[in-house]
């Protein structure tokens, strides 16, 4: 009876997928499954979360597909998010499965990426059913096709469908988009250089409105063209761990977020989903199992008020109800709240304004686009909007920065803002102010300081030169402002952080976060650890506890052996630094002082996003404002080639070396007066 139906089966087998005739059934997934077998598969690399794709829960989580009858299946064409395996599965009743095959992660980049499975044994099956299974646990499913024959054309070729209007923005096109108008800048820079060296000055108003063009979009690029993340506006990882670090840091500290989260979740009847999760203990920073603070839940609840801890697993409910389930136990992984003591001001007080409501997540999000508006002000007021275009351009074409990561957060930008106040600060001769301002963008984020430290450097360089031991009038007006911030913000954020032990705390943990290197960290000191043989794609181990711990291991490992050199360069540029700012005014000391921070620290990507300091350095030469974009044009570039995150890290780092040392250089032979805009 079975060779026979599988004989007929083989007679009627036409050219072309399988077609199912019926409903295809979704259990835990997000978006309209029978998307799966429209014939329709998106662009290769589109973002996993795309209005084609259906994004899986968690691992039990399945798409169930009914072919309506019986079909022979030869070979399957998946597409689906890059870095997870899927198990596909046969039946003939819809009850019984069994495994036809586990498809293997794709090499091929980031996002969405097509598969093609040729089976040893050809099956006959009713049903069909994916799951996801190893990898990251962003489980996205967008095709899959079965076939009843192996095509004549194979692997196969599916085209996808021409895209129009507000559905064909995705992801992977924004990066094509990027690296236009970052192209697109440096062209037009370069021909109106080029023009100026002629001794021509035509075409005048045509540039400046090309200028204005690229400016706006890159503007609106940044965000995606209203697209945001693609499914909404607001970051909810961020805002987990910022507004819950920062609301309740009293209790929480730096080390509790997960445990106590896992503590409310067991109270709220989540008991089954918790036991046993993976979370990473934040005072080791090592992922270990829940069982401990479940057993032990005074360790937590010993902290709060009884009020308190009804407010927090309120507000833990809340969070909870916004992520997709796989993605909530993903979040319980990361490093936790990392704000400072100085952020905590406002980021504590604004959060207690009442419990975890949408409405209140997204008035918190609006404001880093609140303060991104003002310090486009500000640079404009400062340095003329050419220059304000200039740094448009990079700002929101630089891919390391991109919206991705920190678009859409709570107070995750404020850092920017004051860095670039106090820069145009000091472009007006404020000098208090600017002090204020720059010592305050240290306080909220800590690397900022570098640029503060550089001008520190600059001038006890001159001071060394001219022999003269005194500040002068304005350099003394200078460090009148930073000390204002230093002495009205550490205490404030003491007081609203309940205690003077909160900066120590930060201290000790800021020290735990630098004994751990990330995959998307950019800086000297990585690029002297990276080494080929533990790159991360090598090294990881999806099958172990932390699968990044041999690479981390290794990566401690030769930053350890490689730390005389990574001084000796930080000294070496230090000096490079003084003798090439000496004499200009402190404004570009300030921008230039920039460089200090990707040779002397080691930051998460999207912290590139205070390089666009340096294309205010236009006003200086029109160079650096070429120079500046074609550094956000090869971000672009790498990004298209090299897709591992640590690969990414290394080129990155390298293209940023090489614009701060072309930079300091280049600034550094100009004249002591602006160019003429």
């Amino acid at each position: 009876m079975g060779f026979a139906t599988s004989l007929l089966l083989a007679l009627t087998c036409v050219a072309g997928g399988v077609t199912p005739t019926k409903t295809v059934q979704g259990v835990g997934v997000r978006g309209d499954p029978n998307t799966i077998t429209d014939g329709n598969r998106a662009s290769e690399g589109a973002f996993w979360v795309s209005p084609g794709s259906v994004v899986l829960n968690d691992t039990h989580a399945y798409l169930q597909i009914d072919l309506a009858q019986e079909q022979l299946i030869a070979a399957l064409y998946l597409q689906a998010d890059n870095d997870d395996s899927y198990l596909i599965e046969s039946s003939l009743d819809g009850v019984n499965f069994s495994t036809l095959a586990h498809v293997q992660p794709s090499t091929d980049g980031p996002g969405l990426r097509s598969r093609e499975v040729v089976l040893q044994l050809t099956a006959r099956a009713r049903y069909l059913r994916i799951s996801g299974r190893e990898g990251d646990g962003r489980y996205a499913v967008s095709e899959l096709i079965a076939y009843c024959a192996i095509p004549q054309t194979w692997p196969a070729r599916i085209t996808p469908p021409i895209q129009l209007g507000w559905s064909a923005i995705t992801e992977a096109r924004m990066a094509t988009v990027r690296l236009v108008l970052a192209v697109a800048g440096v062209l037009l820079l370069g021909w109106g250089a080029w023009l100026k060296r002629s001794g021509r000055t035509s075409k005048k108003r045509l540039r400046d409105s090309l200028l204005v063009f690229l400016g706006a979009t890159s503007f609106m690029c940044f965000f995606n063209f209203g697209h945001f993340h693609f499914d909404r506006f607001i970051h909810i990882w961020e805002h987990y761990h910022y507004y819950v670090g920062g609301k309740y840091f009293p209790e929480l500290g730096y080390t509790r977020i997960y445990q106590c989260t896992a503590v409310a979740e067991v109270e709220l009847g989540f008991g089954k989903q918790v036991a046993d999760r993976k979370m990473r203990d934040l005072t080791t920073n090592h992922l270990e199992t829940t069982h401990d603070i479940v057993e032990n839940p005074r360790s937590c609840t010993d902290h709060f008020t009884p009020e308190r801890w009804i407010a927090f697993k309120s507000d833990i409910r809340f969070f909870r109800s916004q992520f997709p389930p796989n993605f909530w136990k993903e979040s319980q992984q990361d490093h936790g709240y990392n704000g400072t003591p100085a952020w905590g001001i406002a980021g504590r007080l604004l959060a207690s304004l009442g419990p975890a409501t949408e409405r209140q997540l997204f008035l918190l999000a609006a404001l880093d686009p609140f303060l991104l508006v003002l310090m486009w002000l500000a640079i404009w007021w400062a340095f003329g909007w050419r220059a304000m275009c200039v740094a448009l351009i990079f700002w929101g074409t630089n891919h390391p920065a991109r919206y991705y990561w920190n678009g859409g957060a709570y107070l995750r930008m404020d850092w920017l803002a004051f860095s670039a106040f106090g820069v145009c600060l000091l472009k007006r001769d404020r000098p208090v102010a600017a002090g204020f301002a720059l010592t305050t963008s240290a306080l909220l984020r800590i690397f900022p300081g570098f640029i503060c430290i550089a001008l520190v450097v600059k001038i006890l360089a001159e001071q060394i030169q001219e022999k003269r031991w005194r500040l002068s009038p304005s350099h003394q007006r200078l460090a009148v402002g930073a000390a204002l911030a230093l002495i009205t913000l550490i205490p404030l954020s003491s007081v609203v952080a309940n205690g003077f032990t909160a900066w120590p705390a930060f201290v000790e943990n800021s020290k735990k976060h630098l004994g751990t290197p990330l995959t998307n960290n950019v800086g000297l000191r990585m690029a002297l650890a990276y080494e080929p043989s533990t790159r991360a794609i090598v090294a990881r181990d999806l099958k172990a506890a932390d699968p990044f711990q041999t690479w981390k291991t290794a990566r401690l490992t030769a930053e350890h052996r490689t730390r005389f050199q990574f001084y000796g360069l930080v000294v070496a540029f230090l000096i490079f630094y003084a003798t090439r700012t000496r004499g200009q005014p402190d404004w570009v000391a300030a921008a230039l002082g920039v460089g200090l921070i990707p040779v002397a620290a080691e930051l998460t990507c999207y912290y590139d996003s205070i390089f666009l300091l340096f294309a205010l350095l236009w006003a200086r030469t029109e160079l650096a404002g070429i120079v500046t974009l074609a550094f956000g044009a090869v971000t672009c570039i790498l990004a298209r080639i090299l897709w591992w995150e640590d690969d990414l890290g290394l080129g990155v780092t390298l293209a940023t070396l090489v614009t701060v040392l072309v930079l300091t250089w280049l600034v550094g032979k100009t004249p002591k007066t602006d160019v003429t805009n």
